[in-house]
């Protein structure tokens, strides 16, 4: 899964089932659960689900109370799947002339007969802000936007085959070239890009507001042209970038120095619901890996639908009555 929080802690990652760039190949931490010992508010202890490998033994709530983002109760105790470490792995930047050459060779790279670990979008202009303000060189210069392919194997034959025909694919798809990272060197100068976008980003502007939206994965181009215009209309930088092998697109506007407080405030608020509006529209949802908590509140019966929301309240009830926990996140008790 790789999260990008690398100081978060086991227990904080299960109950907002984290993701991260290798969630294409591994999944999301609720994948790796298998039952976990938690407080309610009356102070029952619990244990959800058990240490077994199949369990329909009545209602699922291991997987509900994943990603409940403390709203539900304290988790204790939580027992995990493991896998064995990958033996090797290989990094493959594949530019292109423009976003919509990259988007489409998205399905192309999950057509073939090889699981990804992870695929990655960078715009150019992305990668200038990471080079001017951390000085960190990616190693690949051409192409307005460059797809990031990793692959991760058991044998370096298994490996060997997976590079050799995403290569193959990227060639044939338009891309200007395909370098191959095959070191933990060379895979690491891009990497650090990659993992360098935000703090680039925060040494670029004021300060930035992050719509983390998902949309299908046929759509990120037409998303991220969209997203673009809509934050330029509204007098805000944006730069869009994220895990285009589910779709879960970063869209992170950034504020210039010149924004007063009102201004930046009141064209954030603009643009997100814009945003949100744009992902609705293209068969998206609100959040891809960020949750809700209080910050998203204003737009969440929008996707789900206010029946939705009737289940969420009567869900928090049974675990919370008297709304102890995480109190205005993810779902809210107005008074009348």
């Amino acid at each position: 899964m790789d999260p990008g929080e690398k100081t978060a802690s086991i227990g904080g990652n299960v109950i907002t089932n984290a993701g991260g760039m290798k969630a294409v190949r591994y999944g999301l931490t609720r994948d790796f659960v298998r039952c976990m010992e938690a407080v309610l508010p009356d102070g029952s202890i619990m244990n959800f689900s058990s240490n077994v490998v199949k369990n329909t033994t009545g209602y699922d709530i291991k997987d509900l109370v994943i990603g409940s983002e403390g709203t539900l109760c304290i988790l204790t105790e939580v027992t995990l799947k493991l896998l064995p470490a990958p033996t090797c792995s290989c990094t493959l930047v594949m530019p292109f002339a423009s976003l919509e050459e990259c988007a489409d060779m998205v399905p192309k790279v999950l057509e073939l007969p090889f699981i990804p670990t992870a695929i990655e979008f960078l715009e150019r202009e992305l990668i200038d802000i990471v080079e001017r303000n951390l000085n960190k060189m990616f190693p690949v210069k051409e192409g307005e936007a460059v797809l990031i392919v990793m692959y991760d194997a058991s044998s370096r034959q298994e490996l060997d085959s997976a590079v050799e025909a995403a290569a193959q694919a990227a060639l044939a798809n338009g891309a200007n070239d395909c370098f191959i990272a095959d070191t933990p060197e060379r895979a690491g100068t891009v990497w650090e890009v990659r993992g360098g976008i935000l703090e680039g980003m925060k040494a670029d502007s004021v300060s930035q507001e992050e719509c983390d939206v998902v949309v299908p994965r046929s759509q990120i181009a037409g998303y991220v042209k969209a997203a673009k215009r809509i934050a330029l209309s509204h007098g805000i930088r944006v730069e869009p970038c994220g895990h285009c092998g589910d779709g879960n697109i970063h869209t992170e506007m950034l504020r210039d120095a010149s924004m007063s407080d009102e201004e930046w405030k009141s064209a954030t608020h603009a643009s997100l619901k814009e945003l949100y509006a744009l992902a609705k529209e293209l068969g998206g949802q609100l959040s891809g890996e960020h949750g809700i908590g209080n910050g998203r509140l204003e737009f969440l019966e929008e996707f789900v639908g206010p029946r939705m929301i009737q289940l969420y309240k009567a869900i928090k009830l049974a675990f919370d009555d008297r709304l102890i926990l995480n109190p205005g996140k993810v779902i809210e008790f107005r008074e009348n």
